[in-house]
């Protein structure tokens, strides 16, 4: 739901207050925020191998006051991008299988070993054949 999300964000960048954001009192579940349980922000717990830049790049985007959050043009010249690693040119980034084609591949590991497991227990002996995802069927007829 909403409120689980709210709150999950909370646990880890804390809940916003008046002092750093004025309008939050005017949003409607604000009452629902339980200000007794203030909650500092743990950004740096939850991805600790982030270095300084890094998390005050992350905190500065996440910021909940949206007229005090960072532009995306002021975010691409933020000391984090120029700190060692430096970034790669997109075509030395490693590459990964679409989705799709992976499952697609999962699907068809699994129709092969169903196929041989019903050809081990079939009674009809080796010549019965159970087609596999693609391939062309043949008819008995």
């Amino acid at each position: 739901t909403e409120l689980e999300q709210i709150s999950q964000i909370t646990n880890v960048l804390g809940i916003p207050t008046t002092k750093h954001w004025p309008e939050i009192v005017s949003l409607p579940d604000y009452k629902l925020l339980k200000s007794d349980q203030l909650r500092e922000n743990r950004l740096r717990e939850v991805v600790p191998g982030l270095s300084a830049n890094g998390i005050d790049l992350l905190n500065r985007l996440l910021t909940y006051n949206p007229r005090r959050r960072i532009t995306a043009e002021a975010a691409l010249r933020h000391p984090y991008f120029t700190e060692h690693p430096l970034p790669i040119r997109r075509d030395l980034m490693p590459t990964f299988p679409e989705c799709h084609k992976l499952k697609l591949a999962h699907h068809q590991q699994q129709q092969q070993h169903l196929a041989q497991q019903a050809a081990k227990k079939n009674s009809f002996g080796s010549s019965f054949h159970l087609p596999s995802v693609g391939e062309k069927r043949t008819s008995f007829l």
